[in-house]
C-alpha cells in the first residue's frame, strides 16, 4: 500500500472515531431515555422530574448537571402519559426549601419534593469512573414510599469533553457560583476582554460553529454557522419556542433561557428557522436569549435543537462554557 494510501486509510479511521466519540453520550442517553420512559409509563406516575446527577460521594459536578438536563430532555421528547417538570424549576424549590443541599436525594426530601412540586416520581443518577468510560446508575424513586420502581445504567465514553466536566464541582452553598469547596474560584471569561475561539460541533456531516454571543441590553445573541460538508438536506428545522425541546441556553446560576430562532442578519424574531442545507453553502443563524442579567458573563451550556430529514425525530448539539461579549 502506497504511503498516500495509508495517509488517506489513517485519516477517515481518525474522523470516524472522532464523530463516534462526540455522538457516543448522546446515543447512550437515547437509549437510557427509552428504557426509563417504558417502565415510568407501565407505573402508571404521571409528573417526573429529574435532578442533578452526582458521584457516589453525593457530590455534584458540571458532568452531573450535565447529563441531567440532556437526560430530561430526552426524556421529555420520549414521554407517554407522563409529564417532565422543568428541571430549573425543580432546583429552585429545592434551594427555597433548603433540600438536598449535599445533593444526596434520600427518602424524606423525595417525599418533600413529591408534595411541594407534585412529583410522583423522582429521577436520582450516579456517575463513577471506570477506566475508558464513566458508569451513568439512573433510580426511578416512588416519591411516596421512596422504592425504587425503575433503574438503568449505561457506560458513557470518557471523551475530553466528558474528563473536563467530570473534574468541574458545582459550588457548595453559600459560595460563588462556579467555585468548588476549598478550591479557587473558576474563571469567569469575558469575550470583551479576549479573544475567544469558536466551537465547532458535528452531527453526521453537519457541523454548528458557535462563533460569539453578544449582549443587546437585556437579550443576548449567538450566532451559529451550520454547513453539511457533503449531504444536501432539502428539509432543515432549527427548533426555537413553540416547541418542545427547544433551542436553549442555561447560565451559572441554574437558569433556563429559551431561544428565538432567526436567520442571520435578521432583526425579525422566529420561534423556529425552516431552511435547506446544501455541501459547502453555510447557513448563517441567531439565536437570541431575553431575560438576560447584564450580571450574566457567561452561559453554561447553550444547545440547539433540530430536525433533518424525514419524521420528527429531534436532535441536538450542546457548546460549553460559552462567553457572552458584554
Amino acid at each position: 500500500m502506497s504511503d498516500l494510501k495509508v495517509i488517506a486509510l489513517s485519516a477517515v479511521i481518525f474522523l470516524s472515531m472522532t464523530c463516534t466519540s462526540a455522538s457516543a453520550y448522546e446515543k447512550q442517553i437515547s437509549e437510557l431515555a427509552a428504557q426509563m420512559s417504558e417502565t415510568i409509563a407501565n407505573s402508571n406516575k404521571k409528573v417526573v422530574a429529574v435532578v442533578d446527577f452526582t458521584d457516589l460521594e453525593g457530590r455534584t459536578t458540571r458532568l452531573g448537571r450535565f447529563l441531567a438536563e440532556e437526560f430530561s430532555v430526552a426524556l421529555a421528547s420520549k414521554a407517554k402519559g407522563f409529564q417532565v417538570v422543568d428541571r430549573t424549576h425543580v432546583r429552585v424549590l429545592l434551594a427555597e426549601h433548603k433540600l438536598a443541599s449535599t445533593g444526596i436525594i434520600d427518602p424524606a426530601t423525595a417525599r418533600k419534593l413529591g408534595k411541594i412540586a407534585g412529583v410522583d416520581l423522582l429521577i436520582t443518577g450516579t456517575l463513577t469512573a471506570f477506566g475508558e468510560s464513566v458508569r451513568c446508575t439512573l433510580k426511578g424513586l416512588d416519591t411516596e414510599t421512596a422504592l425504587i420502581l425503575s433503574a438503568a445504567t449505561a457506560d458513557i465514553p470518557r471523551t475530553k469533553v466528558i474528563s473536563d466536566l467530570e473534574g468541574q464541582q458545582i459550588s457548595a452553598p453559600g459560595q460563588p457560583p462556579g467555585s468548588a469547596e476549598g478550591a479557587a474560584p473558576r474563571r469567569v471569561h469575558s469575550a470583551s476582554s479576549e479573544t475567544v475561539k469558536p466551537q465547532v460541533r458535528s452531527f453526521k456531516d453537519i457541523t454548528f460553529q458557535l462563533s460569539s454571543c453578544n449582549r443587546k441590553l437585556d437579550s443576548v445573541e449567538c450566532g451559529v454557522l451550520i454547513q453539511s460538508k457533503e449531504k444536501p438536506y432539502e428539509w432543515f428545522l432549527i427548533v426555537g419556542s413553540g416547541y418542545d425541546p427547544f433551542s436553549r441556553a442555561l447560565d451559572g446560576l441554574g437558569k433556563q433561557y429559551i431561544a428565538l430562532v432567526s436567520p442571520g442578519g435578521s432583526s425579525r424574531a422566529y420561534g423556529q428557522l425552516q431552511t435547506r442545507l446544501w455541501p459547502d453553502s453555510p447557513v448563517s443563524v441567531v439565536l437570541t436569549f431575553h431575560g438576560v442579567g447584564k450580571g450574566i458573563t457567561e452561559f453554561r451550556f447553550v444547545t440547539v435543537v433540530f430536525v433533518t430529514g424525514g419524521g420528527w425525530n429531534f436532535y441536538q448539539i450542546t457548546f460549553s462554557e460559552v462567553p457572552i461579549a458584554q
